[in-house]
């Protein structure tokens, strides 16, 4: 009988919990893939039911700039930069003023465009400061901007959607490319981790450090020697 040796259990746990993630990553990259492929097969289908919108969309780019890592309550702003192949890159990067790296991509454009950022609930509050929907004029470049606020603590993700709206028979159509994403590394200050803490546990805290420290004031000439001085400082002395 093969029998398991304990000392390396810890390796065998290691290796467990790596393969994991591995995994996970891998399953991430394949979903995205998936999802990527979906949106431009609709995309493709959209166009082949009219001949009237074929000139009216073409290649172009997408610049967006989240951070890597955000503190919580900190508020950042997130720019999405998009424009037709006439557009250089560098355009797209001019007068850029939040703190992430630029990120730049393909994609179709026609003449009016809708982008949204988007995120799991709880994680971020995302205020835009832009329409919507704009117009996307040949050689310029379409600004979207958004204050996004983190929540809590982790590891999240941010996305951010760009959708064409084009006329087919008439009648329009939203249809939505493929989706950017990026994983933000959200920090905590200690201070606020402490009030986050308190907040949770406040009842054990009170009955564990706050009633035992109030009595040791109250009963020590020290503890009250520290509670004077406290007074004093405060001003209710």
């Amino acid at each position: 009988m093969m029998t398991l040796d304990m000392t390396l259990l810890p390796l065998y746990l290691a290796g467990l919990v790596l393969s994991g993630w591995v995994g996970y990553g891998l399953f991430l990259i394949w979903h995205q893939r998936r999802i990527r492929r979906a949106a431009d097969a609709r995309v493709k289908d959209l166009l082949a039911e009219s001949h009237d919108i074929v000139g009216e969309v073409e290649e172009g780019s997408i610049l967006w700039n989240p951070p890597e890592r955000m503190k919580v309550w900190r508020r950042e702003t997130i720019e999405v930069r998009l424009g037709d192949a006439s557009v250089a890159e560098a355009a797209l990067r001019e007068g850029l003023r939040g703190q992430g790296r630029p990120q730049v991509d393909r994609l179709e454009v026609a003449p009016t465009m809708r982008v949204a950022l988007g995120c799991a609930p709880g994680d971020f509050t995302i205020q835009g400061v832009n329409s919507q929907d704009q117009y996307v004029r040949p050689g310029h470049v379409a600004r979207w901007d958004f204050g996004v606020t983190p929540l809590r603590g982790g590891i999240h993700r941010l996305w951010v959607v760009a959708s064409m709206r084009i006329r087919i028979e008439g009648k329009e159509e939203v249809v939505d490319l493929p989706t950017f994403e990026r994983f933000v590394q959200v920090e905590v200050a200690p201070f606020l981790a402490f009030v986050g803490f308190f907040g949770r546990n406040w009842q054990w805290v009170s009955s564990t450090v706050a009633i035992p420290l109030i009595v040791w004031a109250a009963k020590t000439d020290v503890g009250k020697a520290a509670l004077n001085r406290l007074w004093g400082w405060l001003g209710w002395g």
